[in-house]
Parts: C-alpha cells; sequence; structure tokens
C-alpha cells in the first residue's frame, strides 16, 4: 500500500483519522503507532518480523547506551546498534553489488543473490542511527517510552520515502499540542497537491523519458536526448517531492509536523546550494552524522576535502547499489569542490540567472548518470546530448516535445512558486472570494488527480524503493 492509492485514499486514511480521533487526546499517539504497525504489515508483510526485531534492537540500544553513557559499555551498545542496522541495510541493499564486484576484481565466484529490501529500509535506517547517535551525544534523554520509540521509527506517513526526521522532533508532536483545524486544512491541501504532482504530472513525464532511454542510442537525436533527460530532470522533482507533500500533508491530519525536504531547488545558483534545497533531511544528515564530525570546513583543506568526497561517495551509495550512483556522488563532490576554490570568488560577477542555467545543466547532467543503467549507458547519452551523435533532429523527438508540451509547461510552472501562490497567494487566506477561490482549486486539483489515479496504474515514489 502506497499513500497515492485507492485504497490508501478512500479505506485507510478516512478509517484512521476516525479511530485516531476517538480517543483521549494523550493516547493518540499509540493508536497512530498501531496504524502504522498495521499500514507497515499491509506494505510489506514479507519484512514485518524484521521490522518488529529491528524496532526492539533499536530501543533497547538506545536505552542502554544512554543509561552507561561514559562507561565502555555504553559505547559497546552503540557500535552494536549501529552496526546492526548498517549490517541489515547491507544484506538486502549492497551485499549483492559487492560480491560481484568482488567476484570481478578477483575472478573468484561467490554468490549473494541480490534481495528485495523492505519498504524504505534506507530512510528507516537512517533514522534508527540518528536516534542512536543522538542519545549518545546527550542532545536526546534515553527514551523510556518503547511506543514512542516504535512509532519515531516507523509512522506510515513517512516510513516509505521520509523525511529523516529526529527523535526530539517527533516526540514533541506526540503530545498532541500542536493539533489545529488550520494545521488539518494545510494538511488536506498538500496532501493534494503532492497527489497531483505525483500522478498527473511526474507519472506522466516518466513515458518521455523512458522512450528516450530505451531508444537505440545510435539513432538518438540530439533534440529527442534533451527532451528525455528533461523530462527526468522534471519526473524526479514531482514524483519525490510530491510524493513528500502527500506524507507532510498526511501527518498534518494526525497533528505533526514534519520537516520540510525541498525549497525549489531547480532556482539554485550553484550546486551546493542545490543540495542545500534537494532532499534536505537528507543533507542534514550526513552533515551532522559524518561531515562534521571528520572536521567539515572547519579544521583545513585536507579535511575538507576528504569529509566531501566521503559524503558523496556514501551519498551515491546510499541512492543506491551500483557504479552508476558512486559516479553520481563523486561527480557532484568534484562540482561541488570546485565551486568552492575556483568559481566562488567570480561568482558576483556573473548575472544570477547565467548561475542558475548553469547550475541546471550541470544537475541535468548528473541526472544520467543516476537514471540510465550502466556507466557505457550514461556516458553515450551524453555524448548524444553534447552533440556527438549523428542526429540532430528527428520525428521521435519533435512528437514527443509536441504531444507533451502542455506536461512540460505545467511542470516547470510546479517547479517554482507561481502555483502555489496562484492557490494560497502570497499572504495566505484572504477574503472570502479567495477561500471559495482555493476551495475550488484543491477540489478540481483532487478530482483530475483521482481521474489520473483511476484510468491509470499508480506507481510508488522511486524513492520508495530506497
Amino acid at each position: 500500500m502506497i499513500l497515492n492509492s485507492t485504497v490508501f485514499i478512500f479505506i485507510f486514511l478516512p478509517l484512521s483519522l476516525v479511530f485516531y480521533y476517538m480517543v483521549p487526546v494523550k493516547l493518540r499517539y499509540i493508536v497512530l503507532f498501531i496504524l502504522s504497525l498495521i499500514f507497515l504489515f499491509l506494505a510489506s508483510p514479507r519484512f514485518f518480523p524484521l521490522f518488529i526485531l529491528s524496532m526492539t534492537v533499536n530501543y533497547l540500544s538506545a536505552v542502554l547506551s544512554g543509561r552507561l553513557k561514559g562507561k565502555r559499555a555504553g559505547v559497546a551498545v552503540f557500535v552494536f546498534g549501529v552496526l546492526f542496522n548498517i549490517s541489515v541495510l547491507f544484506v538486502f541493499k549492497y551485499l549483492g553489488f559487492f560480491t560481484e564486484t568482488f567476484n570481478g576484481i578477483l575472478g573468484t565466484s561467490f554468490f549473494a543473490e541480490k534481495l528485495a529490501a523492505p519498504l524504505g529500509i534506507s530512510f528507516y535506517t537512517f533514522q534508527a542511527i540518528s536516534l542512536l547517535a543522538d542519545v549518545r551525544k546527550g542532545t536526546v534523554k534515553s527514551p523510556e517510552n518503547p511506543i514512542k520509540v516504535f512509532l519515531y521509527l516507523i509512522m506510515f506517513p513517512q516510513l516509505a520515502s521520509g523525511p529523516i526526521m529526529r527523535f526530539s522532533e517527533v516526540e514533541e508532536d506526540m503530545s498532541g499540542k500542536n493539533m489545529s483545524l488550520e494545521l488539518m486544512t494545510e494538511g488536506a491541501e498538500r496532501f493534494i497537491a503532492g497527489l497531483f504532482k505525483k500522478t498527473v504530472l511526474a507519472d506522466s513525464l516518466y513515458p518521455i523519458w523512458l522512450s528516450a532511454k530505451d531508444y537505440d542510442i545510435y539513432s538518438l537525436s540530439f533534440l529527442h536526448s534533451w527532451v528525455g533527460i528533461a523530462a527526468f530532470t522534471l519526473y524526479i522533482y514531482l514524483d519525490f517531492s510530491g510524493y513528500m507533500d502527500m506524507a507532510i500533508g498526511c501527518a498534518n491530519l494526525f497533528g505533526y509536523r514534519l520537516t520540510e525536504n525541498f525549497r525549489y531547488p531547480y532556482l539554485s545558483a550553484s550546486a551546493a546550494e542545490f543540495w542545500r534545497r534537494w532532499h534536505i533531511t537528507l543533507g542534514r544528515w550526513f552533515r551532522d552524522y559524518i561531515y562534521i564530525p571528520m572536521g567539515g570546513s572547519k579544521r583545513g583543506t585536507v579535511r575538507f576535502l576528504t569529509a566531501t568526497m566521503t559524503v558523496w561517495l556514501v551519498t551515491g551509495l546510499w541512492h543506491g547499489a551500483s557504479w552508476n550512483f558512486i559516479v553520481w556522488g563523486l561527480y557532484f563532490a568534484v562540482v561541488i569542490i570546485l565551486e568552492k576554490y575556483l568559481i566562488r570568488k567570480y561568482e558576483d560577477r556573473i548575472p544570477k540567472f547565467l548561475r542558475i542555467t548553469a547550475t541546471l545543466l550541470i544537475v541535468m547532467a548528473g541526472w544520467v548518470f543516476f537514471a540510465t543503467d550502466g556507466l557505457m549507458n550514461a556516458l553515450y547519452y551524453l555524448g548524444v546530448m553534447t552533440g556527438q551523435g549523428e542526429i540532430l533532429s528527428d520525428r521521435a523527438g519533435l512528437e514527443a516535445l509536441r504531444e507533451n508540451a502542455g506536461f512540460f509547461i505545467l511542470s516547470v510552472l510546479s517547479v517554482t512558486p507561481v502555483l502555489k501562490n496562484i492557490a494560497v497567494g502570497k499572504d495566505g487566506p484572504g477574503d472570502i472570494s479567495e477561500t471559495l477561490f482555493r476551495i475550488a482549486f484543491f477540489v478540481s486539483l483532487f478530482l483530475v488527480s483521482l481521474v489520473f489515479l483511476i484510468k491509470g496504474n499508480y506507481s510508488p515514489s522511486m524513492y520508495t524503493g530506497f
């Protein structure tokens, strides 16, 4: 079960809200935990026992490491908890890739089947490690209530694709003090906007990318390659941020405020700024638990370069077990290092719109590595994009552009604040006429989304597999 499914929208979510608001405020976090267990079982029944085991291990590790703080045993418990989480992630997500690579280098023939990964395992793992690290550092008290820890780990709105939260951020909302009609209204609008972005725009753009990606690379035209990567560039943002909007909106309906994960990243004027605006909670996690502990930018050039390359190597691997993702991560490490040492001193002399355009082109080139299968395919595709192919324009590229022009225009508007400002105004709700317009706007979005949802085969966000 996923958030953009008819079962969730018309059955699970309404019934959950009814049960949730039937009980006293102080008990609602328990109800939300039970609902999250049900959601987890329905969405990933095969791995349900594994999640139960993992939640138990993480709770006990957090409690014991907190109580034994300052003692050698506390360090041992903390290390055990972190290694447990990393080991589970490694077995399901990376064992097959590393075994295949090991065999290729040494000529061995070890076998390790590539396993299906549990729902949202990468997000779950990082949240669990965040809890253990924060308890160890003392920024979070040793948790006593297991239900609150379990809810933090598997709260269903953000289980599949984040955002990656801190325990203190979620625990604060468990009291129920943030519940309000205004927050629920905001959540409903956010959910609908995300549903529209995911089902109407993102799911319509993805086939355009596939038509270019699966085209014979030797017959792919310059035009078709750019139409394809433009479609993917818009798709991955609308797919991920759309699902994120649904997660945040759904959490709002239950009185929880999740951390924002996007701030219009395609309007960034540098790669470093792009990654401060894209998948914000993942970047925060890497900053606080890897980059800063390694020295960051405060302890000399060598530490900065080492920390930056490490963070981006891990970022690439976090996204997937393939050389494409590794190269994609290191590509951005190099770009960000070059920006810091070569470009930053001149950036004030360059008009901002040129910097935004250059950044977008850099990001689009990076998406080629992210979205294609195999490094050679990515390099061939980039070659066509840079004019090294034999065909400038063809019928396939022209038809892909002409037939989907409406989706492209609407999608481009959706990666800027334009549509949001039209819907809610820059200053929020106004008089009665503005309120009525706002209601009509979101009802229309919802109905259009349902049409696309019902007539099409709804698909999960690509990030739910991470």
